[in-house]
């Protein structure tokens, strides 16, 4: 996963790849800590999503940029577009089934 160091570069990504997983955490957040890895598992058989991360702490204003109040906050974003979000606690099967929808729906045709 890449790291963000502002919004301007999350907004980048966005331009440059049609699906992105970003994940909202903080530094002291051990759940955050803990799903990480399981996300850039999961993402590792994705290979058409883009997986970004921010720390929240480092970036203060992701918060109101994406209506954020709780860590960790997974956001999917097709098209630029949030097409589904996952807070506190993430449930990796679910987390992988609706990307696999997603990514099917999108690239039928």
């Amino acid at each position: 996963m890449l790291k963000v160091e502002s919004l301007e570069e999350i907004n980048q990504e966005v331009q440059e790849h049609r699906f992105i997983l970003l994940l909202i955490s903080r530094r002291n957040c051990s759940v955050c800590q803990a799903v990480r890895p399981q996300i850039e598992q999961l993402l590792s058989r994705k290979d058409l999503v883009q997986g970004i991360y921010v720390d929240a702490d480092e970036v203060t204003e992701i918060a109101g940029a994406y209506s954020v109040f709780t860590v960790p906050a997974v956001i999917v974003l097709a098209d630029g577009k949030e097409m589904f979000r996952k807070v506190r606690f993430i449930p990796m099967e679910e987390l992988s089934i609706q990307l696999t929808k997603l990514l099917s729906a999108y690239t039928e045709g």
